[in-house]
């Protein structure tokens, strides 16, 4: 840098810090010279000024000067607090605002006051806790829509649709979570009513046994109970040829373990439970209502043992 740079460099920077001391605003500065904000105290604290009161400076201004209400110490003002944050200011700090509210001290206890043989600082103060709180409410009592059974529940929590049931597996038993009626079961239950069976009164769709399994069609009086198996999720033999104890199938590929090999070991169960109950256990593969749709009529007939004409559908 040349000198005659430096010189009008520091002619410039005088003139300002001329215009600061004599008064002038910060805001008028920037406007005089072309320089901004940050600039300027640069300029300023390269000089020596201080832009910033000091805390003398601050103690003595008694426009400035404000109290704490409870201590009576003077409040200073915060670098990162606004103008309108500090005029709102009452307090020196959150234990004179606590004592002054409440009369209890806050902040870390002293590990003094946890020996043994020390009164504890809040022995004897009444804590609003339990029926003592103007805001506690007893609990509500409930049963289980599905198996009965009594439950005590909070108030908040008796508009939630949960709240009518103990458990999840209750909940998914119900009746009144939504039900997976899928396509084969909608074509199996449309044969049913063109057989002349009314539902409600010959057989029951989405059944509930024993409020341990979810049967996709039952027959209480008869004491049947129908399932509809998709092809690809409860692995149709006929399609996927595997081995039962290995789930391995022929091409030496293995079935889904969450989408196959679950469903057919929940089946097995259900069939086991529902034949120990003395009900009699049928099912058909989505492929036969497809296919052999007479088949499953003839062998639907026969277990009901009804001789029903089938009225013919005319949409």
């Amino acid at each position: 840098m040349k000198r005659m740079d430096r010189v009008k460099i520091k002619q410039f920077e005088s003139a300002i810090t001329n215009s600061y001391k004599n008064g002038l605003a910060a805001k008028k500065i920037i406007e005089r010279y072309p320089i901004g904000n940050t600039t300027l105290f640069r300029i300023l604290k390269r000089n020596g000024i201080e832009t910033k009161l000091s805390i003398n400076q601050y103690k003595n201004d008694a426009v400035l000067k404000k109290y704490c209400k409870n201590c009576n110490k003077i409040i200073l003002k915060k670098s990162r607090e606004s103008w309108k944050q500090f005029s709102q200011k009452k307090f020196c700090s959150r234990k004179c605002f606590s004592l002054a509210n409440t009369g209890i001290k806050t902040g870390r206890v002293p590990r003094s006051a946890f020996q043994k043989g020390n009164i504890p600082f809040n022995k004897g103060k009444n804590h609003l806790a339990g029926e003592k709180n103007p805001n506690w409410k007893p609990k509500v009592i409930r049963y289980c829509k599905t198996c009965g059974k009594k439950i005590e529940l909070h108030p908040y929590r008796v508009k939630n649709v949960k709240a009518n049931y103990c458990s999840t597996r209750c909940s998914v038993l119900s009746q009144e979570m939504p039900q997976h009626n899928t396509v084969p079961e909608r074509i199996f239950k449309k044969l049913l009513i063109n057989m002349g069976l009314s539902e409600g009164k010959d057989f029951t769709h989405q059944f509930i046994f024993n409020n341990k399994f979810k049967c996709d069609f039952a027959f209480p009086d008869k004491k049947i109970i129908i399932e509809i198996f998709g092809d690809y999720y409860h692995a149709n033999p006929l399609e996927h040829s595997y081995n039962p104890e290995t789930f391995v199938m022929a091409n030496g590929k293995k079935l889904s373990p969450y989408r196959q090999i679950k469903n057919i070991k929940n089946d097995k169960a259900k069939q086991a439970y529902i034949t120990k109950c003395g009900w009699k256990f049928l099912f058909f593969w989505a492929s036969d209502l497809e296919k052999n749709e007479k088949n499953v009529i003839e062998t639907v007939k026969q277990s009901l043992g009804t001789n029903k004409k089938e009225t013919v559908d005319e949409s």
